[in-house]
């Protein structure tokens, strides 16, 4: 199968760890491990995520303790339904309430992303880019949705700029993997070349709620 804002040190308190960047991570990384602290992100938050050379998946990074920790997935910065430009080897903690709502179940059926066996029409969603560079690299996300029955997609296009429609044929990978109830998603795929991907956290029906995205690169295909 194939697979937020940025916040400053001083409003992560009670999270271990913060200090200076980290390779491929965001400015001033925090780590967060088992036991995991209480999260004070506010509008959302990113993190340092564990090495991409572990073979195993990681730990989760969010659990139905934090479910209040998490109320704002902060502003959606744009270009676009962009919540927000991320990185490789980082988490990024958000919430679907205050997203937009550019995808659907029609747009996800007519892309080939997953069959129109669950209803994506309803609630928020986040959306995050990340730009790998050239050569081939192998990206892997993991979703952590405890606190609301959420899905990931990941999907490539060719203008960062503008988040695609139902009616662009444009995508030359989309993929999903639902998950019943509130169980962990893990999507990946191999890249050739500068690529832009876009990975959309959003709810089935009417559900909304907090989230952690854990996002993994590598170089090669496999």
């Amino acid at each position: 199968m194939l697979l937020s804002m940025l916040v400053a040190c001083s409003f992560l308190p009670r999270i271990p760890g913060c200090g200076p960047d980290q390779p491929g991570g965001p400015t001033g990384p925090v780590s967060v491990t088992p036991p995991k602290p209480k999260i004070e992100i506010g509008s959302g938050g990113t993190a340092a995520a564990p090495s991409p050379s572990d073979p195993d998946a990681p730990a989760e990074a969010i659990d139905k303790n934090n479910c209040a920790d998490v109320q704002d997935g902060g502003p959606v910065q744009g270009p676009s339904c962009i919540t927000q430009t991320v990185k490789c080897n980082s988490v990024v903690y958000g919430n679907t309430i205050g997203g937009t709502q550019n995808f659907d179940s029609k747009f996800y059926e007519a892309h080939r992303c997953t069959p129109r066996t669950t209803n994506h029409d309803g609630g928020d969603e986040r959306v995050y880019l990340l730009d790998v560079l050239e050569g081939e690299h192998r990206v892997k996300a993991w979703l952590d949705t405890p606190c609301a029955d959420l899905d990931l997609t990941v999907m490539t296009v060719p203008d960062r700029a503008s988040c695609p429609a139902t009616g662009d044929n444009i995508l030359k990978i989309c993929d999903m993997w639902p998950r019943p109830n509130k169980e962990r998603e893990h999507v990946e795929l191999s890249t050739q070349g500068k690529t832009n991907i876009m990975f959309v956290v959003e709810g089935k029906n009417e559900e909304e709620g907090s989230f952690a995205l854990t996002i993994q690169c590598s170089d090669g295909l496999y």
